[in-house]
């Protein structure tokens, strides 16, 4: 039996939707205003600018519910053939506390080939305890490949290779964002327009909120679990499944 002492949760801090949905837009209104991205990252400036035009009135007034963005970061070089990485996030929420559907993804592209294939997608969740679910899911967590998007399935790249149906293994890992999924194509994927990016003053300050709402309050939580948690009480098997 585990100790009844009440220790801290993995997501202790987490923001709200409101909050959340806040730098999501926060991010896209820099996709949107920064000219390197107008001139090196059209697809992922144009699709910004779509996204902010569409509900700029909700934005506005900060009554926008609900977050479903995905685009694409093309040119990039995966070792020497070229490529693309597909990104995409859906925040929906069942209450102001409550997320209904957090979900990011990656997708990366083989465009070297006449018939272009998916080689790689990445699907980071956030989600919560559910009595009825048959088996528990990490709070946070990877999955590889993921669900494909309806915009992934309808792009005329074949990925009927990678088993999506497949949910196991849920790997744990840290809290993702818009900002820092993209940050990350960018550091994996590196030329001279993204490290011109990653050295803007501008992005970082971008990238240092992100880990201020995400990350900080998740890596004190580690801290704070190691530090209290009771001998019978795994790290594995209790704080990554918020159990």
């Amino acid at each position: 039996m585990k100790s009844s002492i009440a220790v801290c949760k993995i997501n202790n801090g987490y923001p709200t939707p409101a909050e959340l949905i806040s730098c999501e837009i926060n991010t896209l209104q820099y996709f949107r205003d920064t000219t390197s991205f107008c001139k090196s990252f059209t697809a992922l400036y144009s699709d910004s600018y779509n996204f902010l035009a569409k509900y700029h009135d909700q934005i506005k007034n900060k009554s926008l519910r609900a977050v479903r963005f995905e685009s694409q970061i093309d040119d990039i070089r995966i070792n020497t053939k070229p490529g693309t990485a597909h990104i995409g996030v859906i925040i929906t929420q069942k209450d102001s506390k409550t997320y209904d559907q957090l979900s990011y993804y990656i997708a990366i592209s083989d465009n070297s080939d006449p018939e272009a294939y998916y080689i790689r997608k990445f699907h980071f969740d956030y989600t919560l305890i559910d009595p009825a679910r048959k088996q528990p899911h990490p709070i946070f967590h990877l999955q590889y490949p993921g669900e494909f998007s309806e915009r992934l399935r309808n792009s005329n790249i074949k990925h009927e290779h990678l088993a999506e149906w497949l949910s196991e293994p849920r790997l744990p890992f840290s809290p993702m964002s818009l900002a820092l999924l993209v940050n990350l194509v960018f550091k994996e994927f590196p030329n001279e327009n993204t490290h011109n990016v990653i050295e803007d003053s501008r992005w970082r300050d971008l990238i240092r909120k992100n880990e201020k709402l995400l990350l900080e309050p998740y890596y004190k939580n580690c801290h704070n679990f190691i530090s209290q948690r009771s001998p019978d009480m795994l790290i594995t098997n209790d704080f990554y499944y918020g159990l």
